[in-house]
């Protein structure tokens, strides 16, 4: 059995590109990593393990003996566990704001579940459904009457009995004073939406940027080398759990804890700055 567990957060400083190499009869020649039933962006865990064991190679003091114990080597399993990278919330454009959050009830739904699994009891109250036309906002604050984003507008209404989904959510950013602005932007900017449309908006508003490949001898484009790329977008909160098994010899709760506030990259492109995102870790 697994006796130490966590939820390690992460938000995406800059457009990421988790891929799943090119796809034919796609308009985007490099899509994203998505699940096959409900097409939410995710994470593969082969990709997070990979990026953390580099990471703690090189900032950590934990030395070769304890990374393999952790991570494993070619002939053993390593002692952590990571799940898939859940989406949490996805940032989107609207007209009445600089930009907003979504989430929908099946993703908060899912979010219950892994608290419940690493044992955290909180009364979620999450909704089973929300109409089409609604947007659930979940502070007091918010004072407008209608949201619009991308070619939707909702009538608001106020979400009951998620405050502390709110401040579990708020917990997941980063704590120093530099991420102030964005915790308490999710208080106005949060919304839940119904399951269809979140799955729309996330499904059509990725980032998809045109690339050139140069020819490295006359520095000029290559004839048909134009291909698109796909990214999730900046401000975008994903999550994971990593799970440690009773291995009584290594202090996973001291060991793992220089991994909070650290940014990292992960995905594709990163000698052209994608991919960058800080780590929260929480019990």
């Amino acid at each position: 059995m697994y006796n130490f567990k966590k939820i390690l957060a992460f938000y995406l400083e800059t457009p990421m590109h988790p891929g799943t190499g090119s796809v034919v009869n796609s308009t985007v020649d490099l899509p994203i990593q998505r699940e096959i039933t409900t097409k939410f962006p995710f994470i593969q865990s082969s990709t997070i393990k990979g990026n953390l064991r580099n990471f703690a190679r090189i900032c950590s003091d934990w030395g070769d003996s304890t990374i393999n114990k952790v991570f494993g080597e070619e002939d053993n399993r390593g002692s952590m566990s990571i799940t898939d990278a859940k989406l949490l919330l996805f940032p989107v454009r609207s007209l009445d704001r600089i930009f907003c959050w979504i989430t929908c009830p099946l993703i908060l739904q899912r979010f219950a579940r892994d608290l419940e699994i690493i044992g955290k009891q909180i009364d979620l109250k999450v909704p089973l459904e929300v109409s089409e036309e609604i947007a659930l906002f979940l502070d007091q604050g918010v004072e407008d009457s209608k949201l619009n984003v991308e070619n939707y507008i909702f009538k608001l209404k106020k979400a009951e009995g998620l405050e502390s989904l709110l401040n579990l959510i708020q917990n997941l950013i980063p704590t120093n004073d530099t991420y102030n602005y964005l915790r308490e932007s999710l208080k106005k900017n949060l919304f839940i939406l119904n399951d269809n449309i979140f799955k729309y908006l996330v499904n059509t508003e990725t980032e998809v940027i045109p690339r050139i490949r140069i020819d490295q001898e006359t520095g000029v484009t290559q004839e048909g080398a134009l291909f698109y790329e796909e990214y999730l977008p900046t401000d975008t909160l994903m999550y994971c759990l990593l799970l440690f098994n009773d291995d009584e010899s290594i202090d996973f709760k001291n060991k793992v804890s220089f991994l909070s506030g650290k940014s990292i990259q992960i995905g594709g492109n990163m000698t052209i700055g994608k991919g960058l995102t800080t780590i929260v870790l929480i019990e």
